[in-house]
């Protein structure tokens, strides 16, 4: 496996971030300007009624990106040209999450492309995506040469629909949603590569890999599949008070020391979690004027605090104020 960075970078650009004085054809290039500059020469056309509207997450963790896209444009394109100039040699694998149908032609092969679909592309070769619906979904770009000491075969899935029942490619799905909306892989130094590592097994189990790159990417494989359902269990109760790993392992039939395991190997523990968590739920609600009749101390317990001392402590050294100086920020 090539040697991954350990610092991730994630970018975001938007519509939203726009000028409001631009009008469609000037929000257009700019659209194309800034997919361009990131992921390789294209054409992106935009042909509906409605308003242009794009939003981009793309997370790169050295040889391997992982992007989250909406746009209301039509149609995208890559000619043999602009494909040719592309200097990074990667495949793509592309979750349509489109509710319309999506044609394809790639690899002088013409497939249609249904909500829920997965499938490969290559983006030194010319391409066409067509859509009434404009376009949504994860993608997740690896290089070709790292994937095909993985799977030989891997050329031979490209334009070919795959199959997203199988639990590999479910699992990919998930754990690329995650990490490029997580603020962790890229705020944290060190969970770059792992995210990188987990990634590429994942991708290799899906296409097929060989056995003997299998039975370590499946290892690795179900520990990111665990972390993320355990990360996502945090997300959604760190409120509750008496909130333990103990709960968790409970919830999934795990141990709760394999919990804490995976946990600290994510770079943060579940204490850390949930603080980081319920800090920032307090701030929010403290800055809110839909919380303003609240007392300090309804706030922190709302949030997950039972210890109010511990919450003003734990709350100036994470946002440098007092909960009562950030009322109004």
């Amino acid at each position: 496996m090539a040697k991954i960075a350990e610092q991730a970078t994630k970018t975001t650009f938007s519509s939203d971030m726009l000028p409001s004085t631009l009008d469609e054809d000037a929000r257009l290039k700019k659209w194309q300007d800034l997919w361009t500059a990131k992921m390789g020469p294209c054409d992106i056309k935009h042909t509906h009624d409605l308003p242009l509207r794009f939003r981009a997450d793309l997370l790169r963790i050295d040889s391997i990106i992982v992007a989250d896209v909406e746009a209301t444009t039509s149609r995208f394109s890559r000619t043999s040209g602009q494909a040719a100039s592309h200097s990074q040699d990667y495949l793509c694998l592309d979750f349509n999450r489109t509710p319309s149908d999506v044609w394809v032609r790639h690899r002088n092969r013409e497939l249609t492309v249904t909500a829920g679909d997965a499938v490969i592309w290559a983006n030194t070769l010319a391409f066409e995506r067509r859509s009434a619906a404009g376009v949504a979904g994860s993608m997740i770009y690896v290089q070709r040469p790292e994937l095909c000491a993985l799977v030989p075969n891997a050329e031979d899935l490209i334009a070919r629909p795959l199959d997203p029942t199988t639990p590999a490619l479910r699992h990919l799905q998930s754990y690329a949603d995650f990490v490029v909306k997580s603020g962790e892989i890229a705020a944290e130094p060190g969970l770059g590569a792992r995210a990188a590592d987990m990634v590429l097994d994942l991708f290799a189990l899906a296409l097929g890999a060989r056995s003997d790159v299998a039975e370590v990417a499946q290892a690795r494989g179900l520990r990111a599949a665990r972390l993320n359902v355990i990360v996502k269990e945090i997300e959604r109760g760190f409120a509750e008070p008496g909130f333990s790993s103990e709960q968790v392992a409970q919830r999934f039939g795990l141990s709760r020391r394999y919990v804490n395991e995976l946990l600290a190997e994510s770079g943060q523990t579940l204490e850390q979690r949930v603080t980081s968590l319920r800090l920032r739920k307090a701030f929010d609600m403290l800055t809110s004027p839909q919380f303003d009749k609240l007392k300090i101390s309804e706030i922190a317990l709302a949030a997950g605090f039972n210890d109010i001392s511990y919450f003003n402590r734990a709350f100036r050294r994470t946002f440098g104020l007092s909960p009562t100086q950030s009322r109004g920020k």
